[in-house]
Protein backbone atom coordinates (compact mmCIF):
# COMPACT_ATOMS: atom_id res chain seq x y z
CA UNK A 1 0.00 0.00 0.00
CA UNK A 2 1.39 3.35 -1.01
CA UNK A 3 1.63 5.96 1.68
CA UNK A 4 0.09 9.31 0.80
CA UNK A 5 2.56 12.13 0.88
CA UNK A 6 1.41 15.58 1.97
CA UNK A 7 1.26 18.32 -0.61
CA UNK A 8 4.41 20.47 -0.57
CA UNK A 9 2.74 23.32 1.35
CA UNK A 10 0.65 21.04 3.58
CA UNK A 11 2.08 20.04 6.97
CA UNK A 12 1.80 16.53 8.39
CA UNK A 13 -0.07 15.91 11.65
CA UNK A 14 3.26 15.45 13.42
CA UNK A 15 4.52 18.83 12.14
CA UNK A 16 1.29 20.50 13.24
CA UNK A 17 1.55 18.97 16.72
CA UNK A 18 5.16 20.11 17.09
CA UNK A 19 4.26 23.66 16.05
CA UNK A 20 0.92 24.15 17.84
CA UNK A 21 1.08 21.98 20.96
CA UNK A 22 3.32 24.46 22.86
CA UNK A 23 0.94 27.30 21.97
CA UNK A 24 -2.12 25.37 23.16
CA UNK A 25 -0.23 24.26 26.31
CA UNK A 26 0.49 27.88 27.25
CA UNK A 27 -3.18 28.83 26.74
CA UNK A 28 -4.24 25.95 29.02
CA UNK A 29 -1.77 27.01 31.72
CA UNK A 30 -3.02 30.59 31.51
CA UNK A 31 -6.65 29.47 31.70
CA UNK A 32 -5.94 27.31 34.76
CA UNK A 33 -3.97 30.00 36.58
CA UNK A 34 -0.52 28.41 36.20
CA UNK A 35 -1.16 25.87 38.96
CA UNK A 36 -1.78 22.15 39.26
CA UNK A 37 -5.53 21.56 39.12
CA UNK A 38 -5.24 18.51 41.39
CA UNK A 39 -2.70 19.88 43.88
CA UNK A 40 -2.70 17.85 47.08
CA UNK A 41 -4.73 14.91 45.72
CA UNK A 42 -2.67 11.77 46.49
CA UNK A 43 0.61 13.39 45.43
CA UNK A 44 3.11 16.14 46.06
CA UNK A 45 3.28 18.69 43.29
CA UNK A 46 6.67 18.94 41.61
CA UNK A 47 8.05 19.27 38.15
CA UNK A 48 6.98 21.54 35.38
CA UNK A 49 3.33 22.15 34.62
CA UNK A 50 1.92 20.21 31.69
CA UNK A 51 -1.30 20.30 29.73
CA UNK A 52 -2.73 16.86 30.52
CA UNK A 53 -5.01 15.21 27.97
CA UNK A 54 -8.01 13.69 29.75
CA UNK A 55 -8.69 11.60 26.66
CA UNK A 56 -5.25 10.39 25.60
CA UNK A 57 -2.88 12.08 23.21
CA UNK A 58 -3.45 9.40 20.55
CA UNK A 59 -6.90 10.71 19.69
CA UNK A 60 -6.58 13.23 16.86
CA UNK A 61 -10.11 14.60 17.25
CA UNK A 62 -9.53 15.66 20.86
CA UNK A 63 -5.79 16.37 20.78
CA UNK A 64 -6.18 20.15 20.33
CA UNK A 65 -9.59 20.40 22.04
CA UNK A 66 -8.90 22.71 24.97
CA UNK A 67 -11.83 21.18 26.91
CA UNK A 68 -9.81 17.95 26.99
CA UNK A 69 -6.76 19.64 28.51
CA UNK A 70 -6.02 20.46 32.16
CA UNK A 71 -2.96 22.05 33.73
CA UNK A 72 -1.37 19.62 36.19
CA UNK A 73 2.17 19.09 37.49
CA UNK A 74 4.46 16.51 35.89
CA UNK A 75 4.26 14.31 39.00
CA UNK A 76 0.43 14.12 38.84
CA UNK A 77 0.62 13.46 35.10
CA UNK A 78 2.95 10.50 35.67
CA UNK A 79 1.04 9.12 38.66
CA UNK A 80 -2.52 9.33 37.32
CA UNK A 81 -1.92 6.27 35.11
CA UNK A 82 -1.43 4.16 38.24
CA UNK A 83 -3.68 5.97 40.72
CA UNK A 84 -7.38 5.79 39.87
CA UNK A 85 -8.21 8.28 42.64
CA UNK A 86 -5.93 10.86 41.01
CA UNK A 87 -7.28 10.05 37.53
CA UNK A 88 -10.83 10.53 38.85
CA UNK A 89 -9.79 13.87 40.37
CA UNK A 90 -8.65 15.04 36.92
CA UNK A 91 -11.97 13.84 35.46
CA UNK A 92 -13.87 15.85 38.09
CA UNK A 93 -11.84 18.96 37.30
CA UNK A 94 -12.72 18.62 33.61
CA UNK A 95 -16.39 18.02 34.38
CA UNK A 96 -16.63 20.90 36.86
CA UNK A 97 -14.91 23.28 34.46
CA UNK A 98 -16.73 22.25 31.26
CA UNK A 99 -20.10 21.08 32.58
CA UNK A 100 -22.16 17.92 32.68
CA UNK A 101 -21.82 15.62 29.71
CA UNK A 102 -18.34 16.77 28.65
CA UNK A 103 -16.66 13.44 29.44
CA UNK A 104 -19.19 11.58 27.32
CA UNK A 105 -18.78 14.12 24.51
CA UNK A 106 -14.98 13.80 24.54
CA UNK A 107 -15.29 9.99 24.57
CA UNK A 108 -17.67 10.18 21.60
CA UNK A 109 -15.39 12.55 19.65
CA UNK A 110 -12.34 10.38 20.31
CA UNK A 111 -14.07 7.36 18.73
CA UNK A 112 -15.00 9.15 15.51
CA UNK A 113 -12.89 8.77 12.37
CA UNK A 114 -9.93 11.14 12.58
CA UNK A 115 -10.76 14.51 11.12
CA UNK A 116 -8.35 16.17 8.73
CA UNK A 117 -6.43 18.90 10.53
CA UNK A 118 -5.12 21.82 8.55
CA UNK A 119 -2.84 24.59 9.67
CA UNK A 120 -5.50 27.15 8.75
CA UNK A 121 -8.01 25.43 11.05
CA UNK A 122 -5.47 25.37 13.90
CA UNK A 123 -4.67 29.06 13.44
CA UNK A 124 -8.39 29.86 13.78
CA UNK A 125 -8.64 27.59 16.83
CA UNK A 126 -5.63 29.19 18.55
CA UNK A 127 -6.98 32.68 17.87
CA UNK A 128 -10.37 31.67 19.30
CA UNK A 129 -8.79 30.15 22.43
CA UNK A 130 -6.54 33.19 22.92
CA UNK A 131 -9.47 35.57 22.57
CA UNK A 132 -11.72 33.53 24.87
CA UNK A 133 -9.21 33.14 27.67
CA UNK A 134 -7.90 36.70 27.41
CA UNK A 135 -11.48 38.02 27.66
CA UNK A 136 -12.23 35.74 30.65
CA UNK A 137 -9.12 37.02 32.44
CA UNK A 138 -10.16 40.64 31.77
CA UNK A 139 -13.70 39.96 33.04
CA UNK A 140 -12.28 38.34 36.21
CA UNK A 141 -10.09 41.38 36.88
CA UNK A 142 -13.04 43.76 36.45
CA UNK A 143 -15.13 41.75 38.94
CA UNK A 144 -12.40 41.96 41.62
Amino acid sequence: MKRKLPKPNQKTLKQLKVKYEPIIREIVKRRDGYKCAVAGVNHKCWGVLVADHWKGRGHTNTFFDIRNLTCICRNANNLKRFDSFLANAVSKVVQNREGAGILEELNFLSRQPAMKLTEDALIVLVEKYNQTYTEEKNVSKKEE
